[in-house]
């Protein structure tokens, strides 16, 4: 038998207590449920729960035609294997024989074309190559990774902790008892607000990089983005997506500063207008879809309605039209899924921007969030 059209995922050995997904789809497992079929070409994410009080575990993939991925369920070591490496040869021979017989309990993936086209563009700017740069071994995301640059931020505090105590950091027993995360980790690229002044500047600079983020962004775009609006596109999709379907709280932490960086520029937008204008899309598209608990629990009103202000205010002045009319469709979407208050005042960036000081919301690069997971 030839392999089935599309892309198929065989679930093998799932308890029947899981929670399982795909996309932004969810679904619960029952002793029948072999798999999923007919997954369209394209990036995807697999998730899984085993109860309410487990974390959510999943990986990333990339669909392709004919493709079979065996997905096998180790009760003993409570971790789900994937693929020839994990399951390991024989195995997959063995369910690759079962596999007429599991197609008719496998679950059709989301036919509505409105579902998939959704999903594809919440996709639209990542790569498989990013997703292998930034998500651990095999693609692999969880609720509880934290990024590379909180866990240096961890071993900073840590060796001043040691040099505090007088203690030479090899012979700290604190520091000693840290195991290496470093392939565990979220590599995200790193943000840090106090690097946001041009080095070696005068003090107009100064003045200038503390009111507008364009050379920062610039920075970030030429060393860490290799110039691509694709990249900080697609690593803004990753977090989003970590963020509301893991409930990472460092992908949301990320998502929070890429917002606002690039919303609090005036210089760079001109001569970046294609990524402003996908991002205003991708930020009109990820709110519609955000969960309105998500948004109450973890989002700030004052430092969404602050980045708007400011970003609309600066296309404003540059007579950006076809920006601001983006800017106005975004802040229908909070206004109407989130009621969210947008004045006549805050519309032209007037009362928030001058009682509402964001970078405190940033001080020693900490988002706003209201409530920790």
């Amino acid at each position: 038998m030839s392999n089935p059209p599309k892309c198929t995922l065989v679930l093998s050995n799932i308890p029947r207590t899981f929670t399982l997904g795909i996309d932004l789809q969810f679904f619960n497992s029952n002793d029948l449920l072999k798999g999923i079929k007919l997954i369209p070409k394209g990036l995807h994410v697999f998730h899984y729960q085993p109860d309410q009080n487990s974390i959510r575990t999943g990986f990333y993939f990339e669909a392709k035609e004919n493709e079979v991925i065996i997905c096998y369920w180790d009760a003993k070591e409570e971790k789900l294997l994937v693929g020839g490496d994990e399951v390991g040869e024989l195995n997959i021979t063995k369910e690759m024989t079962k596999l007429p017989e599991y197609y008719s309990f496998m679950i059709v993936y989301p036919e509505q074309e409105s579902s998939l086209t959704k999903w594809q563009s919440l996709v639209s700017h990542l790569s498989s190559s990013q997703l292998q740069y930034v998500l651990p071994r095999g693609n692999s995301i969880d609720s509880t990774l934290t990024s590379t640059q909180e866990n240096n931020l961890l071993l900073q505090t840590l060796h001043q902790s040691a040099e505090l105590r007088t203690m030479a950091p090899s012979k700290d027993p604190i520091l000693n008892s840290v195991i290496d995360q470093s392939d565990l980790e979220l590599k995200y690229t790193p943000i840090e607000m106090k690097d946001s002044i041009r080095p070696n500047s005068t003090p107009q600079e100064k003045t200038i990089d503390g009111l507008d983020k364009s050379w920062y962004l610039g920075h970030l775009l030429k060393t860490q983005y290799n110039t691509s609006q694709h990249t900080i596109l697609g690593e803004t999709q990753l977090c989003y997506l970590n963020f509301i379907i893991f409930a990472n709280h460092s992908s949301l932490q990320q998502w929070l500063k890429l917002q606002h960086i690039i919303s609090n520029c005036s210089e760079i937008i001109i001569s970046q207008m294609p990524m402003y204008q996908s991002f205003l899309h991708l930020m009109i598209l990820q709110y519609e879809n955000l969960p309105q608990e998500y948004f109450q629990e973890f989002i700030e009103v004052k430092f969404i309605k602050k980045s708007i202000a400011e970003l609309e205010l600066n296309c404003k002045e540059q007579n950006l039209h076809s920006l601001v009319k983006l800017i106005w469709n975004w802040k229908d979407v909070l206004r109407e899924k989130f009621y969210v208050n947008f004045d006549k005042s805050s519309r032209f960036g007037n009362d928030i921007l001058d009682d509402y000081d964001l970078s405190d919301e940033f001080d020693e690069d900490g988002p706003v969030v209201v409530e920790e997971f």
